[in-house]
Protein backbone atom coordinates (compact mmCIF):
# COMPACT_ATOMS: atom_id res chain seq x y z
CA UNK A 1 0.00 0.00 0.00
CA UNK A 2 1.44 3.41 -1.22
CA UNK A 3 2.27 5.56 1.99
CA UNK A 4 -0.87 7.83 3.52
CA UNK A 5 -0.19 11.43 2.54
CA UNK A 6 0.16 14.04 5.27
CA UNK A 7 -1.95 17.46 4.84
CA UNK A 8 -1.41 20.97 6.56
CA UNK A 9 -4.50 20.12 8.53
CA UNK A 10 -2.36 16.77 10.03
CA UNK A 11 0.17 18.80 10.89
CA UNK A 12 -1.62 21.65 12.30
CA UNK A 13 -3.32 18.78 14.50
CA UNK A 14 -0.27 17.18 16.14
CA UNK A 15 1.60 20.93 16.66
CA UNK A 16 -1.75 22.13 18.01
CA UNK A 17 -1.62 25.60 15.93
CA UNK A 18 -3.89 26.77 12.97
CA UNK A 19 -3.37 25.35 9.58
CA UNK A 20 -2.60 28.91 8.57
CA UNK A 21 0.40 29.12 11.30
CA UNK A 22 1.43 25.82 9.87
CA UNK A 23 1.50 27.23 6.02
CA UNK A 24 3.20 30.53 6.90
CA UNK A 25 5.89 28.32 8.98
CA UNK A 26 6.57 25.68 6.05
CA UNK A 27 7.16 28.93 3.88
CA UNK A 28 9.67 30.76 6.64
CA UNK A 29 7.37 33.06 7.07
CA UNK A 30 8.74 36.21 9.39
CA UNK A 31 5.46 36.51 11.14
CA UNK A 32 6.19 33.10 13.14
CA UNK A 33 8.85 33.03 15.50
CA UNK A 34 11.92 31.67 15.19
CA UNK A 35 10.91 28.89 17.98
CA UNK A 36 7.39 27.77 16.82
CA UNK A 37 9.03 27.41 12.64
CA UNK A 38 11.40 25.56 14.04
CA UNK A 39 8.91 23.49 16.09
CA UNK A 40 6.15 22.82 13.02
CA UNK A 41 9.02 22.21 11.14
CA UNK A 42 10.90 19.79 12.73
CA UNK A 43 7.40 17.86 13.04
CA UNK A 44 6.57 17.92 9.73
CA UNK A 45 9.61 16.03 8.36
CA UNK A 46 8.96 13.55 11.58
CA UNK A 47 6.09 12.78 10.11
CA UNK A 48 7.06 12.64 6.44
CA UNK A 49 5.39 15.62 5.04
CA UNK A 50 6.79 17.26 1.72
CA UNK A 51 5.82 19.82 -0.54
CA UNK A 52 4.95 17.84 -3.90
CA UNK A 53 5.57 20.10 -6.95
CA UNK A 54 2.76 19.79 -9.33
CA UNK A 55 3.01 17.10 -11.81
CA UNK A 56 2.85 17.90 -15.70
CA UNK A 57 -0.92 17.03 -16.96
CA UNK A 58 -1.00 16.08 -20.38
CA UNK A 59 -3.79 16.86 -23.04
CA UNK A 60 -6.46 18.44 -19.76
CA UNK A 61 -8.21 21.20 -19.99
CA UNK A 62 -6.97 24.74 -18.61
CA UNK A 63 -9.57 26.24 -16.60
CA UNK A 64 -9.45 30.05 -16.14
CA UNK A 65 -10.66 31.00 -12.45
CA UNK A 66 -11.31 34.88 -11.93
CA UNK A 67 -10.49 35.85 -8.24
CA UNK A 68 -12.69 39.57 -7.46
CA UNK A 69 -11.39 41.87 -4.63
CA UNK A 70 -12.87 44.69 -3.66
CA UNK A 71 -10.96 48.02 -4.43
CA UNK A 72 -10.98 49.59 -0.44
CA UNK A 73 -11.95 53.54 -0.69
CA UNK A 74 -9.39 53.75 2.00
CA UNK A 75 -5.55 51.94 1.52
CA UNK A 76 -5.55 50.76 4.77
CA UNK A 77 -8.75 49.15 4.70
CA UNK A 78 -6.66 46.49 2.40
CA UNK A 79 -4.93 45.37 5.07
CA UNK A 80 -6.28 42.72 6.61
CA UNK A 81 -5.00 39.52 5.63
CA UNK A 82 -2.41 37.69 3.94
CA UNK A 83 -3.10 37.45 0.01
CA UNK A 84 -0.26 35.22 -0.25
CA UNK A 85 -2.43 32.90 2.32
CA UNK A 86 -5.56 32.64 -0.07
CA UNK A 87 -3.64 31.94 -2.88
CA UNK A 88 -1.97 29.03 -1.41
CA UNK A 89 -5.39 27.69 0.08
CA UNK A 90 -6.96 28.16 -3.44
CA UNK A 91 -3.56 26.45 -4.85
CA UNK A 92 -4.49 23.41 -2.01
CA UNK A 93 -7.84 23.02 -3.04
CA UNK A 94 -7.33 22.77 -6.86
CA UNK A 95 -5.23 20.57 -6.30
CA UNK A 96 -3.52 19.50 -9.68
CA UNK A 97 -5.70 20.63 -12.37
CA UNK A 98 -4.10 23.03 -15.05
CA UNK A 99 -5.68 26.68 -14.54
CA UNK A 100 -4.77 30.13 -15.14
CA UNK A 101 -6.08 32.57 -12.19
CA UNK A 102 -6.66 35.97 -13.50
CA UNK A 103 -7.36 38.62 -10.47
CA UNK A 104 -9.75 41.37 -10.81
CA UNK A 105 -10.53 44.72 -8.57
CA UNK A 106 -14.19 46.10 -8.85
CA UNK A 107 -15.31 48.98 -7.44
CA UNK A 108 -18.73 49.27 -5.20
CA UNK A 109 -22.21 48.53 -7.57
CA UNK A 110 -19.14 47.33 -10.65
CA UNK A 111 -20.06 44.13 -12.47
CA UNK A 112 -16.92 41.68 -12.79
CA UNK A 113 -18.30 40.54 -16.06
CA UNK A 114 -18.62 43.84 -17.85
CA UNK A 115 -14.84 43.21 -19.62
CA UNK A 116 -14.96 38.98 -19.91
CA UNK A 117 -14.82 39.72 -24.28
CA UNK A 118 -11.65 38.39 -24.32
CA UNK A 119 -11.65 36.01 -21.33
CA UNK A 120 -14.13 33.68 -20.47
CA UNK A 121 -13.63 32.59 -16.90
CA UNK A 122 -14.77 29.12 -15.86
CA UNK A 123 -15.58 29.83 -12.29
CA UNK A 124 -15.28 32.88 -10.09
CA UNK A 125 -14.26 33.39 -6.62
CA UNK A 126 -15.51 37.01 -4.67
CA UNK A 127 -13.29 37.41 -1.94
CA UNK A 128 -14.06 39.87 0.19
CA UNK A 129 -16.44 41.24 -1.81
CA UNK A 130 -20.07 40.58 -2.71
CA UNK A 131 -21.13 40.17 -6.40
CA UNK A 132 -24.27 42.58 -7.37
CA UNK A 133 -27.67 40.98 -8.94
CA UNK A 134 -26.43 41.66 -12.53
CA UNK A 135 -23.26 39.24 -11.97
CA UNK A 136 -24.96 36.65 -10.41
CA UNK A 137 -28.11 36.46 -13.11
CA UNK A 138 -24.86 36.29 -15.83
CA UNK A 139 -23.33 33.38 -14.27
CA UNK A 140 -26.47 31.64 -13.19
CA UNK A 141 -27.59 32.10 -17.27
CA UNK A 142 -24.21 30.68 -18.10
CA UNK A 143 -23.94 27.98 -15.66
CA UNK A 144 -20.82 29.48 -13.94
CA UNK A 145 -20.17 28.70 -10.22
CA UNK A 146 -19.84 31.16 -8.57
CA UNK A 147 -18.36 31.31 -4.70
CA UNK A 148 -18.23 33.89 -1.80
CA UNK A 149 -15.78 34.25 0.76
CA UNK A 150 -16.09 35.93 4.05
CA UNK A 151 -19.75 36.57 3.22
CA UNK A 152 -23.09 34.88 3.83
CA UNK A 153 -25.47 35.36 0.97
CA UNK A 154 -28.75 33.21 0.56
CA UNK A 155 -28.98 30.86 -2.15
CA UNK A 156 -25.06 31.13 -3.37
CA UNK A 157 -21.90 29.11 -2.48
CA UNK A 158 -19.91 30.54 0.25
CA UNK A 159 -17.21 29.96 2.88
CA UNK A 160 -16.93 32.22 5.83
CA UNK A 161 -14.99 33.11 8.99
CA UNK A 162 -17.27 32.41 12.06
CA UNK A 163 -17.43 36.70 12.72
CA UNK A 164 -20.45 36.46 15.25
CA UNK A 165 -18.89 33.48 17.39
CA UNK A 166 -15.34 35.23 17.30
CA UNK A 167 -16.57 38.36 18.97
CA UNK A 168 -18.73 36.18 21.46
CA UNK A 169 -14.98 34.43 22.32
CA UNK A 170 -12.98 37.90 22.57
CA UNK A 171 -16.09 39.02 24.85
CA UNK A 172 -15.67 36.03 27.43
CA UNK A 173 -12.19 36.53 27.60
CA UNK A 174 -12.49 39.42 28.52
CA UNK A 175 -15.02 39.04 30.89
CA UNK A 176 -12.98 36.34 32.19
CA UNK A 177 -9.89 39.08 33.17
CA UNK A 178 -12.09 42.67 33.46
CA UNK A 179 -14.55 43.41 37.06
CA UNK A 180 -17.44 45.36 36.41
CA UNK A 181 -17.17 44.69 32.83
CA UNK A 182 -18.95 48.04 31.01
CA UNK A 183 -17.99 47.34 27.30
CA UNK A 184 -18.88 49.29 23.92
CA UNK A 185 -18.23 48.16 20.31
CA UNK A 186 -16.55 50.10 17.26
CA UNK A 187 -18.08 49.03 14.19
CA UNK A 188 -17.61 49.73 10.77
CA UNK A 189 -20.20 51.86 8.52
CA UNK A 190 -19.05 50.03 5.62
CA UNK A 191 -18.77 46.65 4.81
CA UNK A 192 -22.50 45.80 6.28
CA UNK A 193 -22.39 42.04 5.93
CA UNK A 194 -19.51 41.29 8.06
CA UNK A 195 -20.28 44.89 10.25
CA UNK A 196 -23.48 43.47 11.00
CA UNK A 197 -22.08 40.05 11.67
CA UNK A 198 -19.82 41.03 14.33
CA UNK A 199 -22.11 43.63 16.34
CA UNK A 200 -24.41 41.10 16.44
CA UNK A 201 -22.19 39.30 18.28
CA UNK A 202 -21.38 41.72 20.96
CA UNK A 203 -24.76 42.57 21.49
CA UNK A 204 -25.42 38.63 22.05
CA UNK A 205 -22.64 38.21 24.15
CA UNK A 206 -23.64 41.10 26.37
CA UNK A 207 -27.39 39.36 26.41
CA UNK A 208 -25.39 35.87 27.32
CA UNK A 209 -23.61 37.38 29.99
CA UNK A 210 -26.49 39.51 31.55
CA UNK A 211 -24.36 42.64 30.91
CA UNK A 212 -26.61 46.13 30.18
CA UNK A 213 -26.32 46.34 26.40
CA UNK A 214 -23.17 47.83 25.67
CA UNK A 215 -22.95 51.13 23.60
CA UNK A 216 -22.06 50.60 19.86
CA UNK A 217 -20.26 53.69 17.42
CA UNK A 218 -20.33 53.05 14.13
CA UNK A 219 -17.73 54.92 11.87
CA UNK A 220 -16.80 55.15 8.26
CA UNK A 221 -12.87 55.40 8.67
CA UNK A 222 -10.40 54.20 11.36
CA UNK A 223 -9.19 57.74 11.37
CA UNK A 224 -12.36 59.03 12.87
CA UNK A 225 -10.74 57.46 16.04
CA UNK A 226 -9.03 60.56 17.90
CA UNK A 227 -7.23 60.78 21.53
CA UNK A 228 -10.40 62.75 22.13
CA UNK A 229 -12.46 60.06 21.38
CA UNK A 230 -10.40 57.44 23.25
CA UNK A 231 -10.44 60.05 26.30
CA UNK A 232 -14.06 59.76 26.15
CA UNK A 233 -14.52 56.03 25.89
CA UNK A 234 -11.99 55.49 28.80
CA UNK A 235 -14.07 57.37 31.24
CA UNK A 236 -17.32 55.47 30.21
CA UNK A 237 -15.94 52.12 29.69
CA UNK A 238 -13.55 49.55 30.60
CA UNK A 239 -13.76 48.09 27.36
CA UNK A 240 -13.57 48.45 23.78
CA UNK A 241 -13.72 45.67 21.27
CA UNK A 242 -13.30 47.21 17.87
CA UNK A 243 -14.25 45.87 14.65
CA UNK A 244 -11.02 44.68 13.16
CA UNK A 245 -7.14 45.34 14.52
CA UNK A 246 -6.74 48.14 12.28
CA UNK A 247 -9.67 50.10 14.02
CA UNK A 248 -7.57 48.58 17.49
CA UNK A 249 -4.63 49.73 16.66
CA UNK A 250 -5.83 53.35 15.94
CA UNK A 251 -7.51 53.12 19.31
CA UNK A 252 -4.51 52.44 20.76
CA UNK A 253 -2.17 54.70 19.35
CA UNK A 254 -5.04 57.78 20.10
CA UNK A 255 -5.08 55.91 24.00
CA UNK A 256 -0.85 56.74 23.95
CA UNK A 257 -1.75 60.19 22.77
CA UNK A 258 -4.00 60.69 25.40
CA UNK A 259 -1.81 59.51 28.27
CA UNK A 260 -4.75 56.36 28.93
CA UNK A 261 -2.15 52.94 29.75
CA UNK A 262 -3.51 50.01 27.75
CA UNK A 263 -5.33 48.03 28.90
CA UNK A 264 -5.67 49.06 32.58
CA UNK A 265 -7.16 52.30 31.62
CA UNK A 266 -8.67 50.60 29.07
CA UNK A 267 -8.49 47.63 27.55
CA UNK A 268 -9.22 46.60 23.60
CA UNK A 269 -9.66 44.00 21.39
CA UNK A 270 -9.41 43.33 17.56
CA UNK A 271 -10.23 41.04 14.71
CA UNK A 272 -8.75 39.19 11.61
CA UNK A 273 -4.77 38.73 12.97
CA UNK A 274 -4.34 41.25 10.34
CA UNK A 275 -0.18 41.12 9.65
CA UNK A 276 0.80 44.50 10.79
CA UNK A 277 -0.97 43.56 13.95
CA UNK A 278 2.70 41.65 14.74
CA UNK A 279 4.55 45.13 13.89
CA UNK A 280 2.64 46.69 17.52
CA UNK A 281 3.08 47.10 20.90
CA UNK A 282 1.22 46.12 23.07
CA UNK A 283 0.01 42.78 20.75
CA UNK A 284 -3.58 43.31 20.55
CA UNK A 285 -6.34 40.20 21.50
CA UNK A 286 -7.51 39.13 18.67
CA UNK A 287 -9.31 36.34 16.21
CA UNK A 288 -7.85 34.41 13.39
CA UNK A 289 -9.52 35.38 9.91
CA UNK A 290 -9.18 31.56 8.85
CA UNK A 291 -7.85 33.25 5.33
CA UNK A 292 -6.05 29.85 3.96
CA UNK A 293 -8.74 27.70 4.87
CA UNK A 294 -11.09 29.38 3.44
CA UNK A 295 -8.94 29.85 0.38
CA UNK A 296 -8.89 25.60 0.29
CA UNK A 297 -12.16 25.49 0.64
CA UNK A 298 -12.93 27.29 -2.12
CA UNK A 299 -10.80 25.41 -3.91
CA UNK A 300 -12.15 22.17 -3.73
CA UNK A 301 -15.42 23.07 -4.20
CA UNK A 302 -14.78 25.20 -7.24
CA UNK A 303 -12.71 22.26 -8.95
CA UNK A 304 -15.49 20.02 -8.10
CA UNK A 305 -18.25 22.11 -10.02
CA UNK A 306 -15.60 22.22 -12.92
CA UNK A 307 -14.46 19.33 -13.25
CA UNK A 308 -16.98 16.92 -12.14
CA UNK A 309 -19.59 19.07 -12.04
CA UNK A 310 -21.65 18.40 -9.42
CA UNK A 311 -23.45 21.84 -9.21
CA UNK A 312 -23.42 21.68 -5.40
CA UNK A 313 -24.41 24.36 -2.98
CA UNK A 314 -21.57 24.86 -0.14
CA UNK A 315 -22.50 27.17 2.81
CA UNK A 316 -19.75 26.75 5.32
CA UNK A 317 -18.78 28.87 8.68
CA UNK A 318 -15.06 28.38 9.69
CA UNK A 319 -14.09 29.04 13.11
CA UNK A 320 -11.21 31.68 14.17
CA UNK A 321 -8.38 31.00 16.49
CA UNK A 322 -8.57 33.44 19.71
CA UNK A 323 -4.76 34.74 19.75
CA UNK A 324 -3.82 36.01 23.38
CA UNK A 325 -2.15 39.68 23.45
CA UNK A 326 -1.56 41.97 25.84
CA UNK A 327 -4.57 44.51 25.70
CA UNK A 328 -7.09 42.67 27.82
CA UNK A 329 -4.73 40.57 30.01
CA UNK A 330 -2.56 43.14 32.75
Amino acid sequence: MPPEKISIYDIAEKTGTAASTVSRALDNSALISRERRGFIQKTARQMGFYRRSTCRQQNRKIFNISLVLSSAPSAGLNLFYDFSELLAGLKDGLGKIKYHLSVELIKKNETSMQNKKAYNPHGIIYAFTTPGIKTIAICRKNHLPVMVLNRIIKNLSYVSAGNQQGIITLFNRAAEKIKNLKPCFIAYAGNRDISAQRKNGFLRACKETGIRQGKIFTIKNPDQISAKMAASLSRHYNLAMCFNDLFALRLIQMCHQAKISIPAGLAVTGYDCAPVRNLFIPAIDTITLPVYEMGREAGIWMREQMIEKKNTLLQKIIPGEYIRGETIHA
